[in-house]
């Protein structure tokens, strides 16, 4: 990751999330949060046109 780029970022409300921001910030690096909410076509609406080039998501979202 560099300066300015995109990190797309699903997680529920929790302290980690919140961390997460913080180093996504530090690096200089653009949040981009995913709303825990949202259907599959809304997720992929958002990361095909926010351009992130890292999608960070919590353990609970995988299989």
């Amino acid at each position: 990751m560099e300066k300015g780029d995109r990190v797309a970022y699903l997680a529920p409300n929790t302290v980690e999330m919140l961390e997460g921001f913080y180093g996504i910030f530090q690096l200089g690096a653009i949040m981009v949060p995913l709303n825990i909410r949202l259907t599959p076509q809304d997720y992929l609406f958002i990361l095909n046109h926010s351009e992130s080039k890292v999608l960070f998501l919590t353990k609970i979202f995988t299989i």
